[in-house]
């Protein structure tokens, strides 16, 4: 059934939408497509009234962060090891931060969905049975 536009709830507020996006690896230094990708989703959704953000897993600092931080951006701190970045580690109050404000209505977009760290995060929405979209833009 088709919902008509006068008919339709209010959709303020109605999605939670959360893009995990990873930010600072020094084996990838060109993520920043991803933000401002994701940045341009959160613009977009904000102004149609859904609660969106992005989450942005990087081993740098806020205030280090080379991006735009103008919207809606929690920064979750990883820390990278000593064989170049390619293994992450992510901390489990971190973790414990990321699904602690999780509603029914949660969304998580996932850009780069390959990435290393978020494979403990994808098994973690999964175990909650948190809706999610993948993807690598």
């Amino acid at each position: 059934m088709l919902i008509q536009p006068e008919t339709a709830p209010s959709c303020k507020g109605w999605r939670d939408i959360r893009h995990l996006v990873v930010c600072g690896s020094p084996i990838r230094p060109h993520q920043s497509a991803a933000y401002f990708a994701a940045r341009a989703l959160v613009v977009r959704e904000a102004s149609a009234g859904d609660d969106s953000r992005i989450v942005l897993i990087t081993t740098r600092s806020r205030e280090a962060m080379p991006l735009p931080l103008d919207i809606a951006v929690d920064v979750l701190p990883v820390f990278a090891s000593a064989d170049s970045g390619r293994s992450w580690s992510i901390d489990r109050a971190i973790f414990a931060y990321l699904f602690a404000s999780v509603r029914p209505n949660t969304i998580f977009h996932i850009h780069d969905s390959r990435h290393p760290i978020l494979i403990p995060i994808m098994q973690g929405i999964r175990a909650l049975g948190i809706v999610y979209l993948g993807g690598r833009s």
